[in-house]
């Protein structure tokens, strides 16, 4: 995108402000390039792979204050290929502190591939019609990403040599870290602002493959962050941990602890709350990030929590003297075979209305009632439920619900990964984010609703990645 210029001041049309450029962010490609990655080796000149990544004409303006020499040899880089082995690789075996070589290793490969990765967020704000990308939310985002870049780019990967420059090194990434915690929530606002300058599939295309690669990104930076605690405390987070990867988290314990939190803020929140009942397997294991599947389960849950309830206390508003009877309890079942752990959880929430599943996943989704439309009573719980709720508290909404904020993480929460997210509540980005954590670990999330009746949600991972081609 450039930002410098009056010409492009001028592109006001809808069908130009409308235009990205004509390759795809989603799925993006990092993940799966297969670059290898030698600590020893400089980055590649850019000619190179100069035709991996079109690069434009760069100018301080045009590149959010990022360094356009520093931005466009990065570019010019491929990111190395991303896979759960060769982050268990950089750290060790698990249960057991990385050795000073191996966090050095860890130190230069991620000081070597969050600029790469970084240059390419950058480069993909430039990308949006001027208009948007000049709204003050999303230009914070992207100068953010320029500020961090530069910091990386220019300190040197190979310049990490010591313990001392590790520990200032750690230093660094905590405090990007902290600079980026409220990311999604900013530019949810930006977004929605801008959203009569972009149709809804394009945003939906740039967040999938923002928020796609803001988990890898966060991925690699608090892996080597926990490598670097573990080796200075001398112990891992768990047994069976390396870094932030756990090689045995329990579906059964994650699910129980994220129910109860669940419950103890809808009975809060709303007075009462459903039996949860756990089926299945107690023992499943799976590799991966604890909290990727944690985020998507108290999502999930909030939504059948919420749905059962307020289904089940507007059938009373409406039928006074009708026999009491308990909330209808959620099932969550857990399965695991070889290749796959598989979670579904089942409500009598109502299910989805037919008009909006078939944006339940959009981000810019919204059936919020308008005034007129909260006192009609014709409009059917369903169609007003956890799932059609896609309003901002802060710009007109009014779903700003412990509930909703409770799968952002809230302000200054903690969740991993999906740490300080920032207040989603009402925003609509529960359910793509979910299946965004789901399918980064190559995995799934599907719903399917007997409107009338209730929700069946599914969530598959892979069990053991390291054993699957």
């Amino acid at each position: 995108m450039h930002m410098g210029g009056s010409r492009c001041g001028r592109r006001t049309s809808v069908g130009i402000l409308q235009h990205i450029r004509p390759y795809s962010y989603y799925p993006p490609p990092e993940p799966f390039i297969s670059s290898k990655f030698d600590a020893s080796s400089p980055p590649k000149a850019p000619s190179a792979v100069a035709n991996d990544v079109p690069i434009s004409a760069s100018s301080p303006i045009s590149t959010f204050g990022a360094t356009p020499s520093l931005l466009s040899n990065f570019l010019a880089i491929p990111p190395t290929s991303l896979t759960m082995s060769s982050l268990l690789y950089l750290g060790g075996s698990p249960g057991v502190p990385p050795s000073e070589a191996q966090l050095l290793h860890s130190a230069r490969f991620t000081a070597r591939e969050l600029p790469i990765r970084l240059a390419r967020r950058v480069d993909q704000y430039r990308s949006l019609p001027f208009i948007v990308g000049s709204n003050p939310y999303i230009a914070k985002i992207a100068k953010l990403y320029a500020s961090s870049f530069d910091s990386l780019a220019s300190m040197g990967f190979d310049n990490i040599q010591t313990l001392e420059d590790n520990d200032k090194f750690a230093a660094k990434l905590e405090e990007m870290v902290q600079l980026h915690s409220e990311n999604v929530p900013t530019l949810a606002r930006g977004f929605l602002e801008c959203k009569k300058y972009m149709s809804s599939s394009a945003i939906s295309t740039f967040l999938n493959g923002a928020i796609h690669s803001r988990i890898g990104i966060r991925l690699i930076a608090e892996q080597h962050m926990a490598l670097s605690h573990a080796f200075r405390i001398g112990k891992t987070a768990t047994p069976y941990s390396v870094g932030i990867i756990d090689t045995r988290v329990n579906a059964y314990d994650l699910i129980k602890q994220d129910s109860e939190l669940v419950e103890e803020l809808c009975e809060s929140t709303l007075g009462d709350s459903p039996e949860i009942k756990i089926e299945g397997s107690r023992e499943a294991t799976f590799v991966g990030v604890a909290s990727h599947l944690s985020y998507c389960v108290k999502e999930l849950l909030k939504n059948s929590y919420r749905a059962t309830v307020e289904r089940h206390l507007n059938h009373y508003k409406r039928n006074p003297h009708a026999e009491r009877t308990p909330i209808p309890p959620i099932f969550v079942s857990i399965a695991k075979s070889k290749q796959y752990l598989s979670i579904r959880i089942r409500d009598r929430g109502g299910g989805i209305a037919p008009k909006n599943l078939p944006h339940i996943f959009n981000y810019t989704f919204t059936t919020v009632p308008n005034e007129e439309e909260k006192g009609d009573a014709s409009i059917d719980d369903a169609e007003m439920g956890p799932y059609a709720m896609q309003s901002m508290p802060s710009m007109g909404g009014s779903h700003n619900d412990a509930l909703g904020a409770l799968t952002t993480g809230g302000s200054g929460s903690t969740i991993g990964l999906g740490s300080a997210l920032g207040t989603l509540a009402g925003l609509g980005y529960g359910l793509p984010m979910s299946r965004i954590y789901a399918e980064h670990g190559r995995g799934s999330l599907d719903i399917v609703s007997l409107y009338g009746h209730g929700c069946d949600t599914f969530i598959k991972v892979r069990a053991n990645p390291l054993e699957m081609s």
